[in-house]
């Protein structure tokens, strides 16, 4: 998936991708971990969902998978699968960043 995305697009605007994706992850699980902490659960879906198609772009299934869950979760299991997204999702980063 990686290498077809920097093939179709080329590396200089593959890092500026990869990087863009960064940011708006790492904005996102902020952003969801606060709303998860308020006790709202329509903005914990919504950033779940964005999160979703976020390391989709990239081929982060398992990302993506713990994003979906998140969306489809209901209580009283919201809050381990928000807490399962954040560590996946910030292990998916740490890997993203290494891409070259």
């Amino acid at each position: 998936m990686i290498a077809q995305l920097k093939e179709a697009v080329g590396d200089d605007a593959f890092v500026r991708l990869r990087d863009k994706c960064i940011a708006n992850s790492t904005e996102r699980l902020d952003a969801l971990s606060a709303a998860m902490a308020s006790g709202d659960a329509d903005p914990v879906r919504a950033y779940a969902h964005a999160l979703a198609g976020l390391f989709a772009q990239f081929g982060m299934v398992a990302v993506e998978q713990a994003a979906r869950a998140v969306e489809a979760a209901e209580e009283p299991l919201l809050s381990a699968t928000v807490a399962s997204l954040v560590e996946t999702g910030r292990i998916g980063l740490r890997q993203l960043r290494e891409l070259n």
